[in-house]
């Protein structure tokens, strides 16, 4: 009896520490290898762990992002209280101009962004659920205004010409500050 008791005990042990035990990863022999998941091959032109590269091209001026995108975009040359321009572009669909308060804190940090793109598609980027949505004509195009005050609209949007346009504003803009932009934004 003592023998099979034993003999139980051991048998017990080893599944326990097969059951616990764990597989690493391999780790990677050489700089442009990478380690897969335990448990998985990588296929012929497949990695783990690559992340994809950012689509977005930094550009020094509005004739750059043009050369990017395939078309131009006018937009105001600055906003008050918003002093950090950045200009960016995806190849051959969009131009997004950045104006930023210049605040590293991300509770004070606002930003107004216009955005221009080919097609019709929303632009905006923004999945909020706005409990103000209106549409008003301003300059001759049916522009969706988007807030969740009466006086404050955060996403402003519209198509004219082929090309889809956005504004989103962080703080939100009043509807005459959004008119006066739809009329410089082309």
């Amino acid at each position: 009896m003592k023998k099979i008791l034993v003999i139980l005990l051991a048998l017990i042990t080893v599944f326990g520490i097969t059951a616990c035990g764990k597989t690493e990863a391999p780790v990677p022999s050489q700089p442009d290898e990478t380690a897969q998941p335990s448990g998985e091959e990588a296929t012929e032109g497949e990695t783990y762990g690559a992340y994809m590269a950012n689509p977005w091209k930094d550009c020094a001026t509005l004739e750059d992002a043009a050369k990017v995108a395939g078309f131009e975009i006018a937009v105001p040359d600055r906003i008050e209280g918003y002093p950090e321009i950045i200009i960016t572009a995806l190849d051959k669909k969009m131009i997004q101009v950045y104006y930023g308060n210049g605040s590293l804190d991300f509770e004070n940090a606002q930003d107004i962004k216009i955005r221009k793109g080919i097609g019709n598609e929303a632009l905006e980027g923004d999945y909020t659920e706005y409990s103000n949505i209106i549409t008003q004509t301003m300059h001759g195009v049916e522009v969706t205004l988007k807030g969740n005050t009466q006086d404050k609209f955060n996403s402003a949007s519209w198509v004219q010409s082929g090309y889809s346009y956005c504004i989103f504003a962080t703080d939100g803009l009043s509807a005459q500050q959004i008119e006066n932009m739809v009329e410089l934004v082309k």
